[in-house]
């Protein structure tokens, strides 16, 4: 369904070689999970259960296999907003779902997941950090209910149904960030390399935990999905 087929299947993790930067922090040290990468949101939440709590977005980023593609939006117009021109949001792909973070602003403590139904709708999902406690599937969709018959997810992405599997779970049309909005993988490089861990630490983990494990590449949305426009 997805090209992007890369990060499907991941060995035992080698030597860490940093994409830039620099890994400074041996706190993401015990997050380097490796292993085979997430195909569905239930693959998310089991993830989530191995890591250590209390568990960070940052640390989760830093669990996933390598390669991990990527695509950078500066869009603001999100439940998951952009936190500004440094700081835009990072959509991660692997074969089956579109994970996506920001390193500051209202959605930095977000984790959005997105999971391949057709090659148009995705099952969305979300996580709000830090985790505590064991997630369940009913947390993956708690967060996004905005109205007894829409979430917030189906504000942007139309013709949401409830998932046929899944009562408190929606399934809508897939968008991707327009052309004009996409953040070059170099400028991120940039970003992550140029960031103060001494006056921003937080922000920096989360680069860190992005470029700081292993090879990152520039991919691509799949053409099916439309445009996101407002």
């Amino acid at each position: 369904m997805l090209l992007v087929t890369f990060a499907a299947c991941g060995a035992t993790p080698g030597p860490v070689v940093p994409d830039a930067g620099r890994w400074f922090d041996a706190e993401l040290g015990p997050c380097a999970l490796g292993a085979e990468a997430p195909h569905s949101v239930d693959d998310v939440i089991a993830r989530l259960n191995r890591l250590p709590r209390p568990l960070t977005v940052a640390c989760f980023t830093a669990s996933l296999p390598r390669p991990l593609g990527l695509v950078a939006s500066s869009s603001r117009f999100s439940a998951q907003p952009a936190g500004g021109a440094s700081d835009p949001r990072i959509f991660l792909f692997t074969a089956g779902t579109i994970l996506s973070v920001v390193t500051a602003g209202d959605g930095k403590d977000l984790l959005e997941v997105a999971e391949f139904v057709t090659t148009t709708r995705t099952l969305k999902a979300e996580f709000k950090f830090p985790l505590e406690h064991e997630v369940t599937r009913e947390d993956a969709y708690a967060h996004l209910d905005f109205a007894p018959t829409v979430s917030s997810c189906g504000l942007c992405h139309a013709q949401e149904e409830q998932h046929p599997a899944h009562r408190v779970a929606r399934v809508s049309l897939g968008l991707k960030p327009t052309a004009r909005s996409l953040v070059p993988l170099e400028r991120l490089r940039a970003l992550a390399a140029a960031c103060d861990v001494d006056t921003e630490r937080d922000r920096c983990l989360r680069w860190q935990a992005l470029f700081g494990f292993g090879e990152v590449v520039e991919v691509a949305f799949p053409a099916s999905f439309a445009d996101f426009v407002r």
